[in-house]
């Protein structure tokens, strides 16, 4: 009991040291200290404001750029932070946004200006990829889904301002394409089924597309393998296999997009440019026409667009030792005789025009279109 009573200012200043580091957090608080920790941001609530022209936020906005009271635009980066009375702010620390490698983060805005008439997805601002939330509202940025999304990597966003679902990047494995579908763009133009092709990176720039006059509905362009930042909410793509004509085969084609077929002909003429229907754009730009194709595809991987063209695989002609192939041909320019008047059995043509070719096959297999 001595011992005690001798050392009871000691005793009783180890409590009193004790208690203050315990309630330091409170003490720095009340006294308008905030402290964010390195792997944190700093959200803040203004509680009211009593003087000045800025104390009510404009209609129809709910973060103020201004100071004004509700949800402040900027936050508070980690450290020590002073003059944040809690009477007058609450400031929520949250976790920095981590998007991991094979993700990206998809955005929502709550507040900016309304989405232009017909459009679902809001435009591009440049806003340090959403850290700087007076830049996107300032700068004219919309709310609603985002243009743009969120690489993998650490960011500090403002979550009273946005909202962010971080999801799969899109992965096309090899032996498949992606077909691609726009929410968002210009009306297809009449008779059109599928989207001219514009330069956007493979779809992983949205605005690209819809500044290059990106057309909604199914796209031209497909995705080759590999990973891509593609945004959802204005892009959806579906995987397809790749088309392989094995040996001894041929695929014939038939497109869905181009000019009509010429009047008398059952399947469009060759053009170039388009390698094997791999480039639908090439194709409509060359003047191709849809439907039944002349042109064949041989043994090979083709990287051809569903929505575009169907592929039929069929066996090559073989014409078999001691005989040969007499070839009547459906397509081509108009045939000109060339049996002289001597040969009363029937009109007989040059190869590659429409009739019966003059000259037969020799034994052997042939890629022609049956």
């Amino acid at each position: 009991m001595d011992v005690i009573l001798n050392h009871r200012y000691l005793i009783i200043s180890l409590v009193i040291a004790a208690v203050l580091l315990a309630a330091y957090r409170l003490i720095l608080w009340l006294l308008g200290v905030v402290i964010i920790p390195d792997d944190s941001v700093g959200v803040v609530t203004k509680k009211f404001v009593l003087v000045g022209k800025s104390r009510r936020l404009p209609d129809g906005r709910i973060v103020a750029l201004n100071g004004e009271a509700g949800f402040q635009a900027e936050t508070l980066s980690p450290g020590l932070h002073m003059g944040l009375w809690p009477w007058q702010f609450s400031v929520d620390r949250q976790k920095f946004l981590t998007v991991p490698q094979g993700k990206v983060g998809c955005v929502e805005a709550c507040d900016g200006k309304p989405l232009s008439s017909g459009r679902i997805v809001a435009k591009h601002i440049d806003c340090d990829s959403f850290q700087d939330a007076r830049s996107f509202l300032a700068n004219g940025g919309e709310r609603g889904p985002q243009m743009t999304v969120i690489p993998s990597g650490t960011y500090r966003v403002n979550t009273l301002l946005f909202k962010v679902s971080v999801v799969d990047a899109v992965a096309v494995p090899p032996g498949k394409i992606g077909v691609v579908e726009a929410r968002d763009g210009k009306p297809l133009t009449g008779g059109r089924i599928i989207a001219r092709q514009v330069d956007c990176d493979s779809f992983q720039d949205g605005q690209a597309f819809i500044d290059h006059g990106g057309e909604r509905g199914p796209q031209m362009a497909v995705i080759s393998p590999g990973i891509y930042r593609i945004n959802p909410f204005l892009f959806a793509v579906s995987l397809a296999d790749a088309i392989d004509v094995p040996d001894n085969k041929i695929g014939v084609v038939m497109t869905r997009e181009g000019n009509p077929l010429p009047d008398g002909e059952i399947a469009g003429p060759s053009v170039a440019g388009h390698n094997m229907f791999q480039n639908p754009q090439a194709f409509v730009d060359a003047k191709g026409c849809k439907g039944l194709q002349e042109q064949v595809l041989l043994a090979g991987r083709y990287f051809i667009n569903p929505r575009f063209a169907t592929v039929e695989l069929v066996d090559m002609v073989e014409v078999p030792i001691a005989h040969v192939g007499v070839v009547i041909a459906f397509v081509g320019k108009e045939g000109n005789d060339v049996t002289g008047d001597s040969f009363r059995h029937g009109n007989l043509v040059s190869r590659g025009e429409k009739g019966v070719w003059a000259t037969p096959l020799d034994p052997g297999k042939y890629p022609l279109n049956p």
